[in-house]
């Protein structure tokens, strides 16, 4: 697994970068508001950003995260790519 295969996984800007300082991997959303983790491999880092856009759409749904278009942009970043994208 690369990078890039990562950044295909998702219909939305994914930065990816490798964590010195955890030996590491780090992964943010810019688009949505605090959807950022890490992880010691790529594939990892894969499914913690599946678990995290799932968590902050759930935040978001439920009204407590101050980015109320956070759930909507993911659910509409989804639909525009297809099933394949599904969470």
């Amino acid at each position: 697994m690369t990078v890039e295969d990562i950044k295909k996984a998702f219909p939305f800007e994914v930065v990816i970068q490798k964590d010195k300082s955890i030996n590491g991997w780090f992964a943010r959303v810019p688009s949505i508001h605090a959807c950022h983790t890490q992880a010691d491999t790529l594939p990892e880092l894969l499914e913690h950003l599946k678990e995290v856009l799932a968590l902050c759409q759930e935040v978001a749904r439920d009204g407590l995260l101050d980015n109320s278009r956070t759930s909507e942009s993911i659910g509409k970043s989804y639909a525009k790519a297809g099933s394949r994208h599904a969470i």
